[in-house]
């Protein structure tokens, strides 16, 4: 895998969708298009241009289809909300391995309006439906609420701890004119904010909006010759892991290997 590191594979294009927040007239495969022609333009490239697509969500294919494009190279890696750090290290080693010429990372996800999203649904069958469901740890704000606890713990941390990056995000979010919450507030406020789990309320748990992103890729060689070629960002090194789909089940519940 030496040929994908050192420089040698480069993001060329990054965007995001026109809008984020609340946007009931897109669908999540509207989401995905819209981020993917920013990032294409951001890099001085076309649809035409693109053999390799890697998305998490969608099948690979319905995203492909969706731009009109037929690609050299699918990637359809799901591991949860870290699955886009993996796609540029598998963007690179297609890259590399001449697979692909210019691979195009995309996300999009309807998560207010759920406008084209697929229901929610985890089985009673699989791991966490037989072992952590039925105790109430359905999603992140309720299956690291030990390991939160523990991390504080270890570190001799309390909850004041967890409620100041919330403050310290709001005063950079005022900065930010995409941003959606930009009211200042204080570590009491969030604090007495609303009980989600234990250690967590409302205010320490990620907004929920609609919107989307994507990140073109290509070799070094190719990027040199974009107008994008001055800001470009050079891929050094990467790694991958995976630990068991159950946060019971992780080896130190303080540190997590995945990714």
């Amino acid at each position: 895998m030496s040929g994908i590191h050192r420089g040698a594979v480069a993001i060329v294009g990054a965007a995001e969708t026109d809008e984020l927040g609340s946007l009931p007239g897109m669908s999540m495969l509207d989401l995905h298009a819209n981020a993917a022609l920013n990032a294409l333009r951001d890099a001085g490239l076309t649809v035409a241009d693109v053999d390799g697509i890697i998305t998490a969500g969608p099948m690979a294919m319905e995203v492909s289809d969706y731009l009109g494009i037929v690609p050299r190279y699918l990637d359809g890696t799901m591991v949860g909300g870290g699955s886009f750090m993996l796609h540029v290290r598998h963007a690179a080693a297609a890259i590399a391995s001449g697979a692909a010429d210019v691979v195009l990372i995309t996300h999009g996800e309807s998560g207010r309006s759920r406008v084209g999203m697929p229901p929610w649904n985890r089985t009673s069958s699989s791991l966490p439906g037989q072992f952590e469901m039925p105790y109430g740890a359905l999603a992140p704000y309720s299956t690291f609420t030990l390991p939160a606890l523990r991390f504080l713990h270890d570190r001799g941390m309390d909850i004041r701890d967890l409620a100041e990056p919330v403050v310290a995000q709001r005063e950079w979010a005022q900065r930010n004119p995409r941003a959606l919450k930009k009211e200042p507030i204080t570590v009491e406020e969030v604090m007495a904010a609303s009980p989600v789990a234990y250690p967590f309320t409302k205010d320490m748990c990620c907004v929920v909006t609609d919107g989307g992103g994507a990140l073109v890729v290509v070799s070094a060689e190719r990027a040199a010759d974009l107008p994008s070629a001055s800001r470009a960002v050079y891929l050094q090194g990467s790694g991958e892991s995976a630990e068991s789909p159950l946060i019971s089940q992780m080896d130190g519940v303080s540190s997590f290997r995945g990714l």
